[in-house]
């Protein structure tokens, strides 16, 4: 089956699908189109799944990936624990999140970093 030879490979892979909107009682569910059976079955092998969407923040439309799988409207997951809720939709920012980095915050002109115990170290050997 080539989607568990995708899925063994090693490597990270996406998988990009339209909205398949299928009625359940009374609410609209939201899962990935993929033709046949399929979508099903990725579902349950892949480590994450998202559903991209757009907010409105501050009168500006931004873009974002949903992971968090407690919306019962939209089928998405994060097996990792690494992606919190919303993901902004860069394949960079996302791996350096499932890498455990954490997201560079821009800082004011002039301002400095605080020196952590390891750099305050290296200062005080280099000194000696």
């Amino acid at each position: 089956n080539f989607v568990k030879f995708l899925r063994d490979s090693g490597k990270h892979v996406v998988l990009v699908a339209h909205v398949d909107e299928k009625n359940d009682e009374d609410q609209i569910i939201k899962r990935p189109l993929i033709a046949t059976k399929l979508s099903d079955e990725i579902v349950t092998m892949v480590d994450i799944v998202g559903y991209m969407t757009t907010v409105n923040r501050d009168g500006e439309t931004v873009r974002l990936i949903q992971v968090d799988g407690t919306n019962n409207k939209v089928v998405s997951k994060d097996r990792t624990g690494k992606l919190g809720k919303y993901l902004k939709p860069e394949y960079s920012y996302i791996a350096d999140q499932l890498a455990g980095k954490k997201p560079e915050t821009k800082k004011a002109e002039g301002e400095s970093t605080p020196a952590t115990p390891a750099k305050k170290t290296a200062a005080k050997t280099a000194k000696k």
